[in-house]
């Protein structure tokens, strides 16, 4: 069986003064070559300063299972999608700083990945 565990991650913004236009890249831990990742959990956090905001959404991908905090508030989870969930999020965020972690598991299949 192949499996990928595909995780992309875009926080938007409405209301801000600015909006990133970056790409996400795949990432995944260091110590995991491609193609052979045995079935584990990963970590990532990203801490962001956002300006007063009327809406944030969250759009993920993710096979085989996620978690994402926000604020250390467990925002969005899910299992494997071969299609893009979005997530209002906005009871999470604050002016400032903001912090996004996201806990993604490999169960099954030798690869994984990370977008965001």
């Amino acid at each position: 069986m192949f499996s990928v565990a595909i995780l992309v991650v875009v926080l938007s913004a409405a209301g801000a003064a600015e909006q990133s236009d970056a790409v996400p890249n795949w990432i995944w831990a260091a110590e995991h070559q491609p193609g052979h990742v045995p079935q584990v959990t990963c970590y990532f956090r990203k801490t962001m300063s956002l300006p007063p905001l009327s809406r944030a959404t969250l759009s993920i991908v993710a096979d085989d299972w996620f978690e994402v905090y926000v604020n250390g508030s467990n925002a969005v989870r899910g299992t494997a999608s071969d299609q893009i969930q979005t997530y209002d999020v906005s009871r999470f965020i604050r002016v400032g700083e903001n912090v996004i972690a996201v806990k993604v598991s490999n169960r099954e299949g030798q690869t994984a990945g990370l977008a965001g």
